[in-house]
């Protein structure tokens, strides 16, 4: 293992806005100076300090009452608690994702806090350790791995047929399909089932 970093830093209107990051203690958080004298930059530190309470009451009372829907987005609750518009900017960035999913994410991570989270540590080499274990281990079991291979649909009329942008095609017994919700929905195509849709049909993302 080796040691991993997980701070935090922003910088909004290309630098002339407000900056400010979390790596190296106050130098980091003042790392613009104008900062030190600036009241709304003030305001949004006992916001953060605020932040961490309102989102631990929240997650008590959602955890401890599991019949409460989860519904309320991420910007529901900032506005419904009067958060202002510069901290919602420089710490949240806020959008219609579930609050309890990303508030959850937060305190599980320590991220509330901007200052004394713990030592993160990966996987030495990181992703080209694991990556390169996992593709050793399945050559040893007789996989073929194919890479540069687009996928361009896959048919489930009989078994899985997977059709490449290169014109070839192979079947197989069944398919595991390790993408995000939408871009399995695109392969399946007109041979998406209703549940299938369904179901695939329901993750929304939100891309900035």
């Amino acid at each position: 293992m080796e040691t991993s970093d997980m701070s935090f830093s922003v910088s909004l209107d290309k630098g002339q806005g407000c900056e400010w990051g979390s790596k190296n203690g106050l130098y980091s958080l003042f790392a613009q100076k104008t900062n030190l004298l600036n009241p709304y930059f003030w305001r949004v530190l006992r916001e953060i300090i605020k932040f961490k309470d309102d989102v631990l009451s929240y997650l008590e009372v959602l955890e401890n009452n599991p019949d409460i829907a989860r519904k309320e987005t991420l910007e529901q609750f900032v506005k419904a608690r009067g958060y202002s518009e510069l901290f919602q900017k420089a710490y949240l960035g806020v959008v219609n994702f579930s609050a309890y999913s990303v508030l959850s994410f937060f305190r599980n991570h320590h991220l509330l806090q901007p200052f004394g989270r713990p030592q993160w540590l990966t996987v030495k080499r990181r992703s080209h350790a694991y990556v390169n274990k996992v593709k050793e281990e399945l050559e040893t079991r007789g996989c073929q791995i194919r890479t540069g291979c687009e996928v361009q649909a896959v048919l489930t009329a009989e078994g899985c047929t997977v059709l490449c942008v290169d014109g070839s095609k192979e079947r197989f017994a069944g398919c595991i399909m390790a993408v995000h919700a939408p871009d399995a929905l695109r392969l399946l195509g007109n041979e998406v089932t209703y549940e299938e849709s369904r179901i695939l049909g329901s993750f929304q993302y939100v891309y900035r």
